[in-house]
């Protein structure tokens, strides 16, 4: 689990090296929540190693944010079968997907939320000096 909290949201730099080799997917949840942040926030991303190429693919990405004064939802790629997809259509667009659901999606994709961290399964990503600067 990574958290960048308030130095921002944007876990996609991670590298393509946390997809491996086709077997496992990388799974980038935002949750910037309205109260004191000035651009609230809210993701999920899933993307997976594809068998075709040697490189990751975005499989799904559903977004709300405000980046202004006005919320916007985006989201792209094959819906997954746990998801709600009526709540995307809801007038209010930081309703389409809320803290609780963003949980819920993370439960039902098989992400224990709730439970501690199996440190003893993690992996510590580290940055590793550029050619240059060796």
């Amino acid at each position: 689990m990574l958290n960048n909290a308030q130095n921002g949201t944007d876990l996609g730099v991670l590298p393509i090296a946390t997809i491996g080799d086709g077997v496992c997917s990388r799974v980038v949840a935002a949750l910037c929540v309205e109260d004191g942040h000035e651009y609230p926030a809210r993701s999920l991303a899933v993307h997976e190693a594809s068998t075709a190429r040697d490189h990751s693919y975005s499989r799904r990405v559903v977004t709300v944010a405000r980046d202004g004064s006005r919320w916007s939802f985006s989201g792209f790629g094959e819906p997954f079968e746990f998801e709600q997809l009526e709540r995307y259509k809801a007038r209010l667009i930081k309703k389409r997907l809320t803290p609780e659901v963003l949980c819920q999606y993370l439960a039902d994709y098989g992400i224990p939320i709730e439970d501690s961290p199996d440190w003893g399964r993690a992996v510590l990503l580290e940055p590793l000096p550029l050619p240059w600067d060796v």
